[in-house]
């Protein structure tokens, strides 16, 4: 008889047949920012606990999608600082914040904004950042 830590070991069970919840975009409200160290702690990426309107739980984001020309683009929030210890101008980071006029990143908490999926097949949503 199976114990149930090895039914669902991840080294041993197979691929399911359940598709991965899909929420629609909708606009959010940024509840709590947290950084998130990636790859040795060299990189950092900002992470948004944002609640949807269409969820319970709350959902994690931390994509940006910008108009840059006629073109839209997928950016991760990896923060960034210049010299000075500010987040670097140009940044992903910067431009949510610009975006939002927020004077840094803890004054997203509150705040609402938009979301949209990633890219036309993708189940998954980021952050609007253009109008």
């Amino acid at each position: 008889m199976e114990t149930d830590e090895k039914k669902h070991d991840p080294l041993t069970v197979g691929v399911g047949n359940k598709d991965l919840p899909t929420i629609n975009p909708a606009t959010v409200r940024i509840m709590d920012a947290s950084l998130q160290p990636k790859k040795e702690g060299k990189l950092t990426l900002l992470n948004l606990s944002c609640k949807h309107p269409n969820k319970e739980e709350v959902i994690n984001l931390s994509k940006i999608k910008i108009l840059e020309g006629e073109k839209l683009k997928t950016l991760s929030l990896w923060v960034a600082q210049d010299d000075d210890g500010q987040i670097q101008k140009g940044s992903s980071v910067a431009l949510l914040l610009q975006f939002l006029n927020a004077e840094n990143v803890k004054a997203l908490e509150g705040m609402e904004i938009m979301t949209v999926k990633e890219s036309e097949d993708s189940k998954y949503l980021v952050l609007k950042c253009y109008n």
